[in-house]
């Protein structure tokens, strides 16, 4: 009990008998797994919003509130297409739905999360606190095809020492002011590389494999350059 009076959250109380004691002992190792628990979410939440968002959160200060929204999950889709389930995906037609939730903090700011992986806070330009949504959407779709374009060009076994996209996207001036043009330009460093080789890459994500690219309701135009080593 000093260990944990100290603070040693991995320290345990054994259990030696089956009376209130060992009851009281299991209670207090439940407590302990919880506070591990707490401080493991606090220090994740830390690396990716500002701690006084994560104390909220993890107070339940901030109420649930938001949607459920079906979106792509791009790691697992790039793992499917090119990883070792590529043989399970054969034959198989049902839906991948996967899920998030997107809660309000304050003002017009928004911590999004899906699945387990890392939250995201949203806000509008204006005030800096995290990128618009509709600026995500640009960033989900250069993601998306650029995890494409890198795992093929590395299946071909180019020799690519770096790479990045450029994205940028006009809005319609009546609402919603949906994007109607989207231009992507990627930009692949390396040695050796043949322009044939990086624009059946970008092809094969464009018309085949980018699932962002192809839930849009735009006019996508790209070009591509390819640069020496860095």
């Amino acid at each position: 009990m000093d260990e944990i009076s100290r603070g040693n959250l991995e320290k345990q109380v054994p259990i030696l008998s089956s009376d209130e004691f060992a009851r009281v002992a299991e209670k207090t190792n439940l407590m302990m797994l919880g506070l591990k628990e707490r401080d493991f979410c606090r220090s994740s939440l830390n690396k990716y919003i500002s701690p006084e968002i994560s104390r909220k959160i993890l107070s339940d200060a901030i109420a649930p509130s938001g949607e459920i929204l079906d979106v792509t999950r791009l790691s697992v889709m790039k793992s499917r297409r090119w990883g070792k389930d590529k043989t399970e995906m054969k034959g198989n037609t049902g839906k991948m739905s996967i899920q998030a939730q997107v809660r309000w903090i304050d003002d017009l700011q928004f911590v999004a999360r899906a699945g387990k992986g890392p939250a995201v806070v949203m806000d509008t330009s204006e005030s800096g606190g995290g990128a618009g949504p509709m600026e995500l959407m640009l960033m989900a779709t250069a993601g998306c095809t650029a995890m494409d374009v890198i795992t093929i060009l590395k299946k071909k076994r180019l020799n690519v020492s770096g790479f990045k996209i450029n994205i940028s996207g006009d809005r319609a001036e009546e609402y919603p002011r949906r994007f109607t043009d989207i231009t992507i330009e990627y930009v692949v460093f390396g040695t050796d590389l043949k322009p044939e080789g990086v624009r059946q890459a970008i092809d094969l994500s464009e018309k085949k494999y980018c699932g962002a690219m192809a839930s849009l309701n735009a006019r996508i135009s790209h070009t591509f350059r390819i640069e020496p080593s860095e």
